[in-house]
């Protein structure tokens, strides 16, 4: 009897060893240490100066002479009623929304808002290109790799000279992405989808192109604390309260403006399942009634920011539009324009360090591992454009708030004011200030994809493209 026992207890043992080993060697293989090793010293940084270097002549095109403007747009509020499928003419029955996974892919029930592609065409002597924005969560990854590859026999510009954007709105169309994390936002994955939002595109960037008018421009910045407030570490972090207004007057068409605000458009929640624009498509709509004119919206640094309501649903996203709109028309009527502003246009290639999914602590998947869960990329596009002495620099990310004002506050010393916006076709996360990274929080663990080193790289890189701009010397 007792030989039995030894005998079991001899094998549990074995066994013991066995899962114990395996164990560790699970974990040896899954996962690794975060890499804390500063920016300044790792190869993707390196390999991005290198890239900057290699810039062609053309990107760095500038020009001072007569600004000529233009503006187009296109609904992209699919059909989703009926059986049958037609890409061509943006018939997807149940295609879902694009926002909040608390949906689960539902499919849209309905419309409440219009929603477009805008467009804002370019041209200053040599220099051309375009703003283009969405009224939707982020400019769809696919769809921009399908332009990319169509644009410059199409409009015989390169896919540098188009600055991108969105207004970040949780209601408009989804279906645009594959893949889990995809799919977790934007609901199941719409074959042909991203087709038809390319035509979309192109067709708002040709009406744009041929009503082209001389114009001449003016900026405006002023802050809305009541409207936001810093939703990661609330009072003990930096608000970013500051309403932008980018203004364009042609000689002979109404007025154009483009505004950017850092509050995140999730004041409809996820229980609303209409296409929508949120407060940004309200302010849209409440300028262009007041002016005559065409209003685009992009949002700013919304990493960390969210809109301060006392509801949420339509009526409160009315009146935070209404309400930004209102100070954007008011500072119009009091604006100073400059006639004939500088044009630049260039895009910079960024290179990124392995992808960081943090477990738990200072535990982090290992980079094959984490491959295979998020869309990574190896590089991304920085793209910056100089209108006069105004900066818009586009962010590949939920930019931070609070990095935003800093940047702000940087290129101010120099004479120059600075639009950071968010969401500029490529997504690699939330980047906020590098000391959150270890807050147990949805931004700071979830959807920091990068690491620690991401924040202080990209901001030092927006700070780069942001001096080549306003050091452009102009023929």
């Amino acid at each position: 009897m007792n030989t039995v026992t030894a005998h079991k207890k001899s094998r549990l043992k074995r066994w013991g060893i066995v899962v114990l080993c395996f164990g560790l060697l699970t974990c040896f293989i899954c996962f690794t240490g975060v890499d804390h090793k500063p920016y300044l010293e790792s190869h993707y940084y390196k390999q991005t100066l290198t890239a900057i270097e290699q810039t062609t002549p053309d990107d760095r095109l500038a020009t001072l002479s007569t600004l000529y403007v233009g503006t187009g747009k296109s609904s992209i509020i699919p059909a989703i009623s009926g059986t049958t499928k037609e890409v061509e003419q943006g018939i997807f029955p149940g295609l879902p929304l694009g926002g909040y996974g608390a949906r689960r892919g539902a499919p849209a029930t309905g419309t409440l808002d219009p929603l477009y592609v805008k467009a804002i065409w370019l041209k200053s002597g040599d220099a051309e290109g375009a703003v283009v924005a969405m009224d939707m969560l982020t400019p769809p990854f696919e769809m921009i790799d399908l332009f990319r590859e169509e644009v410059s026999n199409r409009l015989g510009l390169p896919p540098g000279h188009f600055y991108f954007g969105a207004t970040h709105s949780h209601g408009g169309p989804g279906g645009w992405a594959k893949g889990m994390v995809g799919e977790a936002f934007a609901g199941p994955y719409e074959s042909g989808f991203n087709i038809w939002l390319k035509e979309r595109v192109f067709e708002s960037l040709e009406t744009a192109r041929k009503s082209l008018q001389p114009a001449s421009i003016a900026f405006s910045e002023t802050e809305m604390p009541d409207w936001v407030h810093n939703r990661l570490v609330h009072e003990n972090g930096i608000e970013d309260p500051m309403l932008q207004s980018l203004f364009i007057q042609p000689e002979s068409a109404p007025l154009i403006t483009i505004g950017s605000f850092s509050a995140h458009a999730t004041v409809m929640g996820s229980d609303s399942m209409q296409f929508c624009g949120d407060y940004p498509g309200h302010w849209a709509r409440v300028v262009e009634d007041e002016t005559g004119g065409f209003a685009m919206f992009l949002a700013g640094g919304v990493g960390s920011h969210s809109p301060t309501v006392k509801t949420k649903g339509h009526a409160a996203a009315e009146d935070m539009g209404q309400a930004l709109a209102r100070q954007t028309v008011q500072q119009w009527k009091i604006a100073e324009f400059e006639k004939e502003p500088t044009l630049s246009l260039t895009e910079w290639d960024i290179h990124l360090p392995e992808p960081h999914v943090r477990v738990v602590g200072n535990v982090r998947l290992r980079p094959w591992l984490a491959k295979k869960l998020l869309p990574t990329e190896r590089s991304v596009p920085l793209p910056g454009l100089r209108l006069g002495n105004v900066l818009l620099i586009g962010t590949p990310c939920d930019f931070s708030g609070e990095l935003a004002a800093g940047l702000r506050e940087h290129f101010q010393v120099g004479g120059f004011h600075s639009m950071i916006t968010s969401f500029n076709g490529d997504y690699i996360g939330y980047v906020v200030p590098q000391k959150y990274y270890y807050l147990n929080a949805y931004e700071s663990k979830l959807m920091s994809f990068y690491g620690p080193s991401t924040a202080p790289y990209l901001t030092d890189m927006v700070r780069r493209l942001g001096h080549h701009l306003m050091d452009t010397v102009t023929p």
